[in-house]
């Protein structure tokens, strides 16, 4: 089954996309799992974290189909040694690095051609005028945006919280928007890194 979006080729530029996982997680979307991500699919009891995994999957292999021309339901993704994520790449396709994360209502995923990548998002919640200072959601979020960066960053090498540094080589850059914040690491090189916008449910 191919792709269910269309989307420009990525050349050595990087693709940022959101959703609301809520939008996109319905039955059906099962038959895009295999057996071992059916098998975590079931083990989640919690409805976000079933919603999140399943959504996710889902629009990661249609995107990751999107990019490459190959069936969605033929692209598979396995964990490296560290944790993180990989497409295995059919005979003659180019590579695709890709990585996402999720918080509150939103899905974040980001692709690559060139090289490994790395995300992270965090929700913020709305709060009144009466609620919070705006001087203290200021400071709230530019305490979101070093952490998004620095998990970007560890996201980036495949270490996560398995390491407390970021690599100095990844190069960062952050979006903030009223209701979350999100950052982004690559491998330092002077290139565009595109926000693609939503991705509305179907």
């Amino acid at each position: 089954m191919e792709s269910i979006f269309k989307t420009k080729a990525l050349n050595d530029d990087v693709h940022i996309w959101l959703a609301e996982h809520s939008k996109w997680a319905r039955p059906e979307m099962v038959t895009y799992l295999d057996a071992s991500e059916s098998k975590k699919l079931q083990e989640l009891r919690h409805p976000r974290r079933y919603s999140e995994y399943l959504a996710g999957r889902y629009l990661l292999k249609n995107f990751l189909a999107a990019y490459t021309g190959i069936g969605a339901q033929e692209v598979n993704i396995k964990l490296s040694e560290r944790g993180k994520p990989r497409f295995v790449l059919p005979s003659g396709i180019e590579p695709v690095y890709f990585n996402l994360s999720h918080s509150g209502p939103y899905l974040a995923f980001v692709f690559d051609a060139r090289d490994d990548v790395g995300i992270d998002i965090e929700y913020r919640k709305k709060y009144t005028s009466d609620q919070r200072s705006d001087d203290l959601c200021l400071k709230d979020l530019e305490k979101l945006k070093v952490w998004t960066r620095k998990e970007a960053a560890l996201k980036l090498s495949g270490d996560g919280l398995q390491e407390s540094t970021p690599s100095k080589e990844s190069q960062l850059m952050s979006i903030d928007q009223e209701t979350f914040v999100l950052s982004v690491a690559t491998r330092k090189s002077a290139r565009a890194v595109h926000f693609m916008g939503f991705i509305d449910g179907q």
